[in-house]
């Protein structure tokens, strides 16, 4: 059942790759685990097969993952430009390498889409509570930046910001797409000019949390890296958190985009089945739970029933819940 759930998902996966810039091995390798051509025959051949078409998957930090197929753009002059290092459109450096997480070590029925093995995080408003103000301390800024750079009229900043959110995630994905020329450095170190130390405290509760959770933790942020160590650092938890995946390294793609999560697999060295993702963004969980992740709610008491397949009031329970989901993985 697992594995036709798998076949199906990445099946529909694979039809978002544009017509024309589909790589040779999407029809070697991917299409036989999709299911899209007859696969080898029988049960262990299959498995073999699927686990294979996630191993041959690109080698370029920029590329998303097999399950998803969208591609950012190539350096000029590369050969082939799903083998190549890719150039982030908007600051036109190149993407720092992968990590050094070799995913066949898992095990076949972790690759399968079993248990999780990486806990992903959203940084604000789920790491520490709304109510502490920071959140609404950096929007505030941000309306400060629209009028103030960008010259939008004050009575139309709020209708301008919940456009951008809609079409592209954040007000700074919108105001890239609007003007290419920005700068999204300065941008970036404007809205987050707030007192960090002011407005959050060593968390000894997230602390202990985050200590009982086994599997490795990463933080998948729309923010930029500077900020997420400064909200880390405050909260006292920068340890448990080697891989922070921001805005910059998304080549200013962000959450929603499926391109985003494909750059957070291939950071990780894994396949969306194996990321648990803790999000206040409904949006955001949405895209999460279509590519095969396991979502959960954090906050928003007046939620749908159905936004996440999980839901928390608050971050500290995330423990527990990993606990009960590997259990039932492994079971």
């Amino acid at each position: 059942m697992r594995l036709m759930q798998l076949r199906s998902a990445t099946k529909s996966l694979c039809t978002w790759l544009p017509a024309g810039t589909r790589p040779r091995w999407r029809n070697t390798t991917l299409s036989p685990a999709a299911g899209l051509t007859p696969p080898v025959r029988g049960r262990l051949a299959w498995k073999l097969w699927t686990a294979r078409a996630w191993r041959c998957r690109p080698t370029c930090p920029r590329a998303v993952m097999s399950c998803c197929s969208v591609y950012t753009t190539p350096l000029p002059g590369s050969a082939c430009p799903y083998q190549q290092p890719l150039r982030c459109p908007a600051t036109g450096c190149c993407s720092p390498p992968l990590t050094s997480i070799n995913k066949m070590q898992l095990p076949l029925v972790n690759r399968l889409g079993s248990a999780p093995c990486f806990a992903v995080f959203d940084l604000d408003d789920t790491l520490y509570a709304p109510e502490c103000g920071l959140w609404a301390a950096i929007s505030s800024r941000i309306d400060r930046y629209l009028v103030e750079h960008a010259h939008v009229p004050p009575e139309r900043v709020p209708a301008l910001r919940r456009s951008y959110h809609k079409k592209f995630g954040t007000t700074l994905s919108g105001l890239l797409h609007a003007n290419p020329a920005l700068d999204a450095d300065a941008y970036l170190q404007f809205v987050h000019a707030v007192p960090h130390a002011q407005l959050l405290r060593h968390d000894a509760r997230l602390q202990h949390t985050l200590a009982q959770i086994e599997m490795p933790m990463a933080i998948f942020t729309n923010a930029d890296r500077v900020h997420a160590q400064r909200v880390l650092q405050c909260l006292g938890v920068e340890q448990f958190f080697p891989q922070v995946v921001d805005v910059r390294d998304m080549g200013f793609v962000s959450k929603p985009a499926p391109a985003a999560y494909g750059v957070l697999c291939a950071r990780l060295g894994a396949v969306p089945q194996q990321c648990v993702l803790f999000e206040d963004s409904l949006p955001n969980l949405q895209t999460a739970q279509a590519l095969g992740m396991a979502t959960v709610l954090v906050g928003k008491p007046g939620a749908p029933a159905k936004a996440a397949q999980h839901r928390l009031p608050d971050i500290y329970g995330a423990a527990e819940l990993l606990q009960r989901l590997s259990g039932a993985g492994s079971g």
